[in-house]
């Protein structure tokens, strides 16, 4: 009984088995063969790695989360040719909260490269100059003040004349001056300034730039104790620039930027566009952060047709879409149907090709035999 069903099934084998006896093996099969193992192989693991590795699908929404939502800025920034004496970080936003000269959760770290000193040529020309009866106004010289003996007699010359007066380390009358000696012994020292603050979720404009912050109810400025903008060298590099926590594969644009300049009075203004994420990972955790996008704008400062102040500069503001990044597993049968398809897809190929190099072989084979019978 068991033999005639045996019989019956036998009939429907679609794929005959010749004997052994009658088979050939050629040297181009075997080539074929191992190729084709070999890319199956890779293939296999190329396929086996994406399986087991989530896929994230993103989602966009409507960002629904209220305002007074608190939203921490990390960063660490090297400025190579500035002191640390002379930074204040600084944060300020369009619902008018402003935190001026931020310490708690700010660190300054001094680079040092090669100790300064004080020039004793400079040090010299200043005791010339106070004993000078007649000091010269550095071309800002008028009808009726045709000297000027202290760096407040330079500085009124300069603005009666609308100029803007350059580095006072170069005017021998300012040398005595708190911030130009300060400048003058700190040459050759930098500063890493790195940590973290929480400002509102609003648009607002974070910056680290030189000089003592001076605020009031309605403005925030920097007061540089009449020491030139380009007296200040800003060259800085990003080690790391982020918003919110961060996740596995979070992307940060403004890590390893940099803007490196010879001369100061340098202004790096960053405009950033943040979106609200929420990541979900493979155990349902939801982690709220933030990704983002930034645009670099660079200018020279306190030239006469310019203002601003040198400094790192980032100005941000939120999209009204929230994205949300999750994992999904992969369906074990989805992986099973690919496999079958790159290793059926390649055996039928394989077959083609052996085939094709068979009737070749062939051909050639019965016209060099014709040839030599001719001959």
């Amino acid at each position: 009984m068991l033999r005639s069903i045996f019989q019956k099934v036998r009939r429907f084998d679609a794929y005959s088995k010749p004997l052994e006896d009658c088979r050939v093996r050629t040297l181009s099969g075997g080539a074929v063969t191992v190729v084709s193992a070999i890319l199956m192989v890779v293939l296999f693991v190329s396929e086996l790695k994406s399986y087991l590795s989530a896929e994230i699908v993103e989602e966009l929404f409507v960002d629904t989360t209220v305002g007074d939502e608190r939203l921490k800025i990390n960063f660490d920034i090297l400025f190579p040719a500035l002191d640390c004496q002379f930074i204040s970080v600084d944060a300020m936003d369009i619902a008018g909260q402003l935190q001026s000269n931020v310490t708690e959760s700010v660190w300054k770290d001094a680079i040092v490269e090669s100790q300064a000193t004080v020039n004793a040529k400079a040090v010299t020309e200043a005791s010339t100059a106070s004993a000078n009866p007649c000091g010269s106004c550095y071309g800002a010289e008028t009808e009726l003040t045709k000297c000027c003996n202290t760096c407040d007699d330079v500085k009124r010359a300069y603005l009666l004349k609308g100029w803007v007066i350059g580095e006072l380390d170069q005017i021998v009358q300012c040398r005595d001056e708190e911030w130009v000696r300060k400048l003058r012994t700190s040459r050759g020292i930098g500063c890493r300034v790195h940590g973290w603050l929480e400002v509102s979720k609003v648009a607002g404009n974070f910056h680290i730039a030189p000089g003592s912050t001076v605020k009031d109810l309605h403005s925030h400025v920097h007061n540089l104790h009449a020491v030139g903008p380009k007296s200040f060298n800003t060259s800085h590099i990003v080690r790391h620039f982020s918003f919110g926590t961060p996740y596995p594969g979070k992307q940060y644009p403004l890590d390893g930027q940099n803007a490196i300049t010879e001369s100061g009075g340098v202004m790096v203004h960053y405009f950033v566009k943040i979106v609200p994420t929420v990541y979900v990972d493979l155990e349902k955790d939801r982690i709220l952060t933030h990704q983002f996008s930034v645009t670099k704008h660079q200018r020279t400062v306190g030239t006469a047709d310019s203002t601003g102040l040198p400094g790192f500069f980032v100005s941000y503001e939120f999209s009204p879409l929230m994205v949300q990044l999750s994992h999904r597993d992969k369906p074990f049968a989805h992986f099973i149907a690919k496999v079958c398809a790159l290793i059926g897809g390649l055996f039928t190929v394989a077959s083609i090709l052996d085939s094709c190099f068979y009737k070749m072989s062939n051909l050639l084979t019965t016209s060099n035999l014709r040839i030599r019978k001719e001959n």
